[in-house]
């Protein structure tokens, strides 16, 4: 299973698109609706 990346907003946002072009495509991507909830998934 790949690793897990939280990012802010939803699929498709420009944050997932960041997302992608700072860590590459071998990540699981996992959005979150608030910055509190992407901390507590890192967590």
């Amino acid at each position: 299973m790949p690793p897990i990346v939280a990012f802010q907003g939803e699929s498709g946002a420009f944050s997932e698109a960041a997302a992608v072009e700072l860590i590459g495509g071998a990540h699981a991507l996992l959005p979150c609706p608030s910055f509190t909830s992407t901390i507590a998934a890192v967590n």
